[in-house]
Parts: C-alpha cells; structure tokens; sequence
C-alpha cells in the first residue's frame, strides 16, 4: 500500500470521517434572519390590536347610545 501512497493515518482519518456525520452543504445560517421572523410577526401583531380594539369600541358605543 506505502507503493500506492496510502499510509495507516490516511486510512484511520478515512474511517474517522465515515464515522462521522456528514458537513452542512449550502450557506450558513443567518442568526438574524430569525430574529427578523419573530420581530416582523409581533409588529404584523401588534398592527392589527389597535385596530380590533378600535373595532371593538365602536360596538361598545352603538351599543350604549341612548335609544329613541
């Protein structure tokens, strides 16, 4: 094998990274983009409360208007 150029500490690195789990392919994560998901999601949140509460006293008002 020494005639091929394959030497026992190639082979045991070979067998070190057959064990192993294979690497991520693609690109890396972002670690802000998910930061940037949950903060979109609570303004898209807190966008629409204003509104549904709006919603919700205008009911309230028909509601307690004096009937004639």
């Amino acid at each position: 094998m020494r005639r091929e150029g394959v030497y026992s500490s190639l082979i045991s690195n070979w067998r070190k990274q057959a064990s192993e789990p294979p690497a991520k392919r693609g690109r890396p994560a972002n670690p802000e983009a998910a930061e940037n998901a949950r903060l979109r999601k609570e303004n898209q949140r807190l966008e629409r409360k204003p509104a549904k509460s709006e919603h919700t006293l205008a009911a309230v008002k028909k509601r307690t208007r004096p009937c004639r």
